[in-house]
């Protein structure tokens, strides 16, 4: 089977859900919006564009 982004993006948002989001931002350049997570544990993660759907499970949604 081969993995698509959305399976990618799925375990990631697992993960920073099982962590723990301390404080997130998030940037738009060139059409693409990048993310910065900064996790409980002292961990960092980055995801280039992150889904509504995903982002309203992590609880960052916003519409722009």
């Amino acid at each position: 089977m081969v993995k698509r982004k959305a399976d990618y993006e799925a375990e990631f948002v697992e993960e920073i859900q099982r962590i723990g989001i301390e404080w997130y931002s998030k940037m738009y350049e060139r059409g693409h919006w990048y993310w910065c997570f900064n996790l409980q544990d002292g961990q960092q993660r980055f995801w280039t564009d992150l889904t509504a759907e995903n982002q309203k499970k992590l609880g960052v949604y916003s519409d722009h």
